[in-house]
């Protein structure tokens, strides 16, 4: 359907038309950038590794700020790892009976978030979202791609994101800030409780940087 609209842009656009992506949209920026649905694209934090990678590393960070042992958070990844098997498969997973005899390594407290965060993943959008892999679309991206990470992001890690890009579509403009969060705000932490305190909205280097991008591919573009 995007590669139908796309085809039939010319009567209301004349020049390049690109995309711009948040976290999940950044996702889309790659996929939209590999179907040729675009003319350039910019992915700000959007996760390059398989999304189910992304919510057990989300779920490893508040289990290490918690001060759970390394035995304890590998037990919890893995419990919610096999319960995410269940709910991509279309089922809905039993939490305690996957866990077993594992759930006496965990306190109770962490049991009970477990279990409720696992029966309130089988919406469609996490049945989804569990699926999801940007590996396809990086390695045939077809058009100009800037990818954002800041260092401090604890939601879409660039640790781990950032290489991705690198490795799989070497012709990107992948770009890592030292200092910047998940909204590409400088933070000290990088937590989610810190975005509402930080008054600024996004780097004023990020934006620029995204500026320049836009117009390195579209030279007669004025940008203000």
């Amino acid at each position: 359907m995007l590669s139908e609209l796309w085809n039939m842009r010319a009567p209301f656009f004349a020049g390049k038309v690109g995309i711009i992506g948040h976290s999940e949209g950044g996702y889309i920026a790659y996929q939209l950038a590999a179907e040729g649905v675009v003319d350039f694209a910019v992915s700000i934090a959007g996760p390059a590794i398989p999304c189910r990678e992304i919510i057990l590393d989300q779920n490893r960070f508040s289990l290490e700020k918690a001060g759970l042992s390394e035995e304890q958070i590998t037990t919890a990844l893995a419990i919610v790892s096999e319960a995410f098997d269940v709910i991509a498969a279309g089922g809905t997973p039993d939490f305690d009976a996957i866990a077993g005899d594992r759930a006496a390594q965990l306190p109770p407290q962490l049991m009970a978030s477990l279990r409720a965060t696992s029966q309130a993943s089988t919406t469609p959008w996490v049945r989804r979202f569990v699926q999801l892999d940007a590996a396809p679309y990086l390695r045939t991206i077809k058009c100009p791609l800037m990818a954002i990470f800041g260092t401090l992001d604890t939601q879409v890690r660039s640790s781990a994101n950032y290489p991705r890009v690198k490795e799989l579509c070497p012709s990107a403009n992948a770009v890592e800030y030292p200092g910047l969060n998940h909204l590409m705000q400088h933070a000290v932490t990088g937590a989610v409780t810190e975005y509402g305190q930080i008054p600024e909205t996004m780097s004023p280097e990020v934006i620029a940087d995204i500026a320049a991008f836009i117009r390195s591919v579209c030279p007669s573009l004025s940008l203000q």
